[in-house]
């Protein structure tokens, strides 16, 4: 598979990876084996994968590595830089010619992290959309990226100023609409408030059940995952009556909203490492001081929502935020690391950024799994996650859709397969 070069893309178009621990969060597995790829795809994973599945394909030995599915992260921003002053930053200098290139990066940041694919939370149409098709067409510029574009929000409302406005409640179904025939993969619905814009405050409810309702019909009806950035009660429990995918956040979920989310199926995005971000940096005079004021009253709110989640068993999903207050491009690892650290088990947390994210992005067919017909989309570690979840930090190898972007030279090849 080229080792040399960094990323690089395999001599042969069918190679297999062996002598490793293959973690696969689905289904709680892990086991012994390799993973045969062809064409980008995995053809076959486990002990199987021995000199009669190989044949003639390339081998590249893992060494008792341990292999699991590429990293999820469900919730970034691209167009913001995760500095004291991300808003600011980007209504400063607006939509300017070198935009799109600081987002590639941003994107490039993630998957030398782990994160094969990302999803984009909110940002321009254009730059997002032309990003997105880039990435989908070649594999060797970075992750997959699933892109919302513009979120939904009333005007002075939550992140308006990356927003298809409705100047009513009752125009929900309208802006969801227009986005969806801009091209938008998923919606994103400011429910209540939140705390990176100048006037907002999550204690703000934007829409009434009815109107969040029709946009999550009306979202499902084009095959598409609505999901809602809702930080109070009123706002979370409507966007769970209203059929919502996911909420972001959820800052203010408790035993009782839990258990409904769980019972309807509903997933949680709880972005943690945005409460550490400001904790550690509380501090800084770079921070505006309405952030600072709005991420302290709400950050002990975000570790009780999470300690809820997992007792009432919600389905949680791995999303850093990136590009917020201080919290960088490819922060995946500390996000897990945190969610450990408030009660999710170890495999619960490896799914969090696969499997269950998989799900959360609209991709659980082709991605977040070590399984024939899925993506050959990987992550190899020096040390075992499910032991040290701080293995995450520096993958020894990322690979996606086959290609090796980070660590080639670490994948030595073992010589070919049986046939050369």
């Amino acid at each position: 598979m080229n080792p040399g070069g960094n990323p690089s893309a395999p001599d042969n178009d069918r190679w297999a990876l062996v002598g490793a621990n293959l973690i696969d969060p689905a289904t709680h597995s892990v086991r012994r084996g390799g993973v045969l790829i062809e064409g980008g795809l995995i053809v076959a994973a486990g002990p199987d994968v021995g000199p009669d599945a190989i044949g003639t394909a390339e081998v590249v030995a893992a060494a008792g590595r341990y292999v699991m599915p590429g990293l999820i992260d469900t919730h970034l921003h691209l167009a913001f830089d995760g500095g004291p002053r991300p808003v600011e930053r980007y209504l400063e200098d607006g939509i300017d010619p070198g935009l799109p290139s600081r987002m590639a990066d941003a994107a490039r940041m993630a998957l030398d992290s782990g994160a094969t694919t990302i999803r984009d939370l909110g940002g321009p149409d254009g730059a997002s959309f032309e990003l997105r098709d880039r990435l989908l067409h070649d594999r060797l510029l970075g992750p997959r990226l699933v892109a919302a574009g513009l979120v939904v929000a009333p005007p002075g409302g939550h992140c308006h100023f990356i927003a298809r406005l409705t100047a009513d409640p009752t125009d929900l179904v309208d802006a969801v609409r227009a986005q969806l025939d801009a091209g938008a993969d998923c919606i994103k619905v400011m429910v209540t408030g939140g705390v990176h814009t100048p006037g907002s405050s999550s204690a703000d409810t934007y829409y009434d059940l009815a109107a969040l309702a029709a946009a999550a019909d009306l979202a499902h009806g084009h095959g598409r995952r609505i999901t809602g950035h809702a930080t109070n009660t009123t706002g979370i429990e409507r966007a769970i009556l209203a059929g919502f995918d996911s909420i972001q956040h959820g800052s203010a979920l408790d035993d009782r909203l839990a258990g409904l989310a769980a019972a309807r199926g509903l997933i949680v995005v709880p972005t943690l490492g945005t409460h550490a971000a400001m904790k550690e940096h509380l501090g800084d005079p770079g921070i505006p001081t309405y952030v600072a004021a709005a991420a302290e009253r709400g950050s002990v709110g975000k570790v009780h929502a999470v300690r809820a989640a997992v007792t009432a068993g919600v389905s949680i999903a791995a999303g850093t935020d990136g590009g917020v207050t201080f919290v960088g491009h490819g922060a995946l690892a500390r996000e897990l690391e945190l969610l450990r650290e408030q009660g999710l088990g170890a495999m619960a947390t490896l799914a969090a950024a696969t499997s269950i994210a998989a799900i959360e992005v609209g991709l659980a067919d082709r991605i977040g799994r070590i399984a024939p017909g899925y993506d050959a989309d990987l992550i190899v570690l020096e040390r075992d996650p499910l032991v040290d979840i701080r293995a995450l930090v520096r993958p020894v190898a990322v690979m996606r859709g086959g290609f090796t972007h980070a660590g080639a030279a670490l994948l030595q090849p073992a010589g070919g397969g049986a046939g050369r």
